[in-house]
C-alpha cells in the first residue's frame, strides 16, 4: 500500500520559502503572505488529486515544484495586469473627462447606467493592452460569456457594484 505524502513537512517549508521570496510578484492579488501560502497548500491538494498514484516523495515534490512556479507565474501576469491597470485609472483621474460625441449615439449614451459609461470611458481613456483586456475575444475557446464579461468590466472599471448585464445593455443602447 502508497505511503500517504502530507502537507506538513517537507512541502509546507518549500511552500513557505517560496511565498517568502515570490510574494512581492503577487502581492496585488494575494495581498498577505497567508493568503499566498493558503494558495500554495490548493495546489499541492490539486497535484494529490491528479496524480494519485504517485507515492514517492520525491517525484511529488517535483511536481508541486512546477505547479507552484507555473500557478505563481500565472498570478503574477494577473498582477501586472492590475498594476498596469492602476495606473491607467490615475492617469485618467488626472486628465479631462471623458467627451461624448454629439448626436444619435451621445443622447443613448445618456441613458447609459453609470457603471457602463464608466466602463466605456476606460475602454476610451486607456491604453491599448487595457482596451485588449477589457473588450471579450469570441475566438474559439478563449469565448467568455456576456455575463463574465460584464463582471469582469465592473471589476476592472472599479465600480461600485458587479453587474451581469452591462454587455446586453450596451447592446440594447446600440441597436
Amino acid at each position: 500500500m502508497a505511503e500517504l505524502i502530507r502537507w506538513e513537512g517537507a512541502f509546507q517549508n518549500y511552500a513557505r520559502k517560496f511565498v517568502a521570496a515570490n510574494h512581492w510578484r503577487v502581492r496585488r492579488v494575494l495581498p498577505e503572505p497567508a493568503d499566498a501560502l493558503q494558495e500554495a497548500a490548493a495546489i499541492y491538494a490539486r497535484c494529490r488529486a491528479y496524480y494519485p498514484h504517485v507515492d514517492r516523495r520525491p517525484w511529488m515534490m517535483a511536481i508541486f515544484k512546477r505547479a507552484l512556479v507555473n500557478d505563481f507565474t500565472s498570478l503574477a501576469r494577473k498582477d501586472r495586469q492590475m498594476q498596469e491597470l492602476d495606473a491607467a485609472l490615475a492617469v485618467r483621474h488626472q486628465t479631462a473627462p471623458l467627451e461624448w460625441p454629439a448626436g444619435p449615439l451621445a443622447v443613448d449614451l445618456a441613458r447609459a447606467s453609470p457603471e457602463l459609461r464608466a466602463v466605456l470611458a476606460l475602454i476610451c481613456d486607456g491604453p491599448q493592452a487595457l482596451r485588449e483586456m477589457l473588450l471579450p475575444d469570441y475566438r474559439g475557446a478563449n469565448r467568455r460569456s456576456p455575463a463574465t464579461v460584464s463582471r469582469s468590466w465592473c471589476r476592472l472599471a472599479r465600480v461600485g457594484r458587479v453587474r451581469d448585464d452591462l454587455l446586453a445593455e450596451l447592446q440594447s443602447l446600440l441597436t
